[in-house]
């Protein structure tokens, strides 16, 4: 009789986990952060538990899980980076004021620096639904998204509407230029929730190149939109008309 032996292994991880960790550890590479992390002037004095890169990674990570706590995103993006071979395996994970520390540490400018070296296009000549006539795909369109109920967003970014009909978080507006095919975010601003997509528009000027088709609805449309193109090497820009409204004929 042959014996069945049993072996514990420590898990590891959902594999989702690894495969998005690990596209991120590809497109944001260490050399791409080491870049970064001098440019901007954010590498720590003395040695730490949580490093500039560590935490710019982490932030990176809390994008791939937004509804997990500050500790839960730091085990996962710790273990992934250890099954990779890159983390030891002694390390354990900061407590969750340890983290927003370290965030508070690195600030914005890194991160800012980071998204605007990486964020480009990146559909190829094959991806599907990518091209229109030999020209990109590409949309702009504006939202906005809760932030935390504190004080300062409050005062800083507002609410939307006033008194009892107020939005229960404040809120930040963001408009942003994305590749049709991939979902890529390749220019984005964010403001005051009050914020017009128009005037956001305008400073996304710079991220539309020639070769480019740029969807957008009528809310973006105006006679000074299209003056804020090159002249030279113009852009198309199509309009979605908005349906006009049913009146009820009672």
């Amino acid at each position: 009789m042959v014996p069945v032996v049993m072996l514990q292994t420590q898990p590891l991880g959902r594999l989702t986990d690894h495969v998005g960790l690990g596209v991120l550890s590809a497109r944001f590479h260490r050399d791409l952060i080491e870049e970064v992390i001098n440019r901007t002037g954010c590498r720590e004095k003395r040695s730490r538990r949580l490093p500039a890169h560590v935490m710019i990674r982490y932030v990176l990570a809390m994008g791939l899980y937004a509804e997990e706590s500050a500790e839960e995103v730091m085990r996962r993006l710790v273990g992934s980076l250890r099954t990779m071979g890159s983390w030891s395996d002694d390390w354990q994970v900061p407590t969750g004021s340890a983290i927003s520390q370290a965030r508070q540490r690195l600030g914005v400018a890194p991160v800012r620096e980071l998204f605007d070296r990486a964020a480009a296009p990146v559909a190829t000549s094959g991806t599907k639904g990518a091209w229109l006539a030999r020209r990109r795909l590409m949309a702009i369109d504006g939202t906005t998204f809760d932030v935390a109920d504190t004080p300062a967003n409050v005062e800083h970014f507002g609410r939307m509407g006033s008194g009892p009909k107020a939005s229960a978080y404040p809120k930040v507006r963001v408009t942003a230029v994305v590749e049709c095919a991939t979902r890529a975010v390749v220019g984005a601003v964010l403001g005051l929730c009050g914020a017009g997509e128009r005037a956001q528009a305008a400073e996304l000027t710079p991220v539309v190149e020639s070769g480019m088709v740029l969807l957008a609805d009528s809310g973006f449309y105006s006679f000074e939109q299209i003056r804020l193109r090159d002249p030279l090497y113009p852009p198309l820009l199509q309009v979605r008309p908005t349906p006009p409204c049913r009146r009820d004929r009672r």
